[in-house]
């Protein structure tokens, strides 16, 4: 599944880091979200997996971090995403300026030693109509059982996981053979509730509860 991300805040000095990380606890609990599943849902979002990658990535910008930052966003969906893979493209460059030019947001290196930089965005960026939007369509469902395309994705892009079904445990493969198809798209559309809709309520939670807003960024767990 490739490496974990957990949330890292900024705020001013008014809220405590401390303060910040036990709202996390009430609101969000042990949240975390693998790197391919944020390539995962670049098939069937926009705005939400270019907040994501450029969050844990860094800026966009051409230039000597160009190459870097490309790097990370290809690591997202891997190679064994085949047909699926993410490739930044125009379009999601687009969709990056098109937040930029509405919100505010920070750029830092978390890890002075090294080249990676951040962008911490501000909370209200998941106000934003088009991104509430994609959120409502995760709590939906994100995947149709019924849907060619859907299924081609999963199994492009998760075939091999291991899945727990009816107390055994098997390729998410052989349960697609076996039939199963409505009870892995099922939890697939459970985890991406979990990574997204969590995500969103609870860091809307945490700002509602202090009254202004803060910052925030993906950092590798």
């Amino acid at each position: 599944m490739g490496g974990m991300y957990r949330i890292e805040y900024l705020c001013n000095k008014k809220i405590s880091g401390e303060q910040l990380y036990k709202l996390e606890e009430k609101y969000l609990g042990y949240w975390r979200i693998y790197e391919t599943r944020i390539g995962m849902l670049r098939t069937k979002l926009a705005y939400v997996p270019v907040i994501f990658a450029t969050a844990l990535a860094g800026p966009p910008e051409r230039g000597y971090y160009y190459k870097h930052f490309l790097k990370i966003v290809d690591s997202l969906s891997r190679d064994f995403f085949h047909e699926f893979k993410w490739k930044w493209s125009g379009e999601d460059q687009k969709l990056y300026e098109e937040l930029k030019s509405k919100y505010k947001f920070k750029i830092k290196r978390i890890y002075p030693d090294t080249k990676q930089l951040n962008i911490f965005w501000p909370v209200s960026v998941l106000a934003y109509d088009k991104v509430r939007e994609e959120v409502e369509k995760v709590r939906r469902g994100l995947f149709s059982a019924e849907d060619e395309r859907d299924k081609k994705i999963i199994l492009d892009c998760k075939g091999s996981d291991l899945y727990e079904i009816e107390g055994k445990t098997r390729k998410m493969k052989e349960w697609f053979d076996e039939g199963k198809v409505k009870q892995v798209v099922e939890k697939e559309n459970n985890l991406f509730k979990r990574y997204v809709a969590d995500f969103y309520d609870g860091l809307l939670g945490i700002r509602n509860e202090l009254g202004e807003d803060f910052w925030f960024t993906l950092e590798y767990s």
